[in-house]
């Protein structure tokens, strides 16, 4: 079972990210991505506060009012791959990158070498991390899963 979508890019230099683009980056991108990796809809997703962020189209939601301001220690990205992925985008080098065009490259890339069991671990560390937010009044529990 694969546990990860493909890697997007939204280019805000391009695009203004209002409700309408937003909106259709979700159609056309990510809700496929997620329907591919669970057919039968068993997900959730989550979201910032973002004004263009909403509910439609999602088969489970957290609002912002239901979840914990800026809780990095929920977030399996921010918990656990994106460091993964720095890894193996900064592995051996030396020099910083030329331009963005070549890092976003090379993100996508090596995004292809973070297994799926990484992220399939970081999202089951899922539960357990709310279970311990919660007990610390939604306090930082990173020390518990280091």
């Amino acid at each position: 079972m694969e546990w990860k979508t493909e890697i997007f890019f939204i280019y805000p230099q391009k695009t203004k990210v209002n409700q309408k683009t937003y909106t259709d980056f979700l159609k056309t991108y990510l809700l496929p991505e997620c329907r591919r990796l669970n057919p039968d809809n068993d997900f959730v997703f989550m979201q910032d506060s973002a004004p263009s962020h909403h509910r439609d189209n999602m088969p489970d939601f957290i609002s912002s009012q239901e979840w914990t301001p800026r809780s990095p220690d929920l977030n399996p990205l921010d918990y656990s791959v994106w460091d993964i992925l720095q890894e193996v985008v900064y592995e051996g080098r030396r020099e910083p990158f030329a331009n963005l065009k070549d890092l976003r490259n090379v993100i996508r890339d090596k995004w292809h070498d973070v297994d799926d069991q990484t992220v399939r671990k970081a999202i089951l560390q899922w539960k357990r991390r709310l279970t311990a937010v919660a007990k610390q009044n939604g306090g930082p529990i990173q020390h518990i899963f280091c």
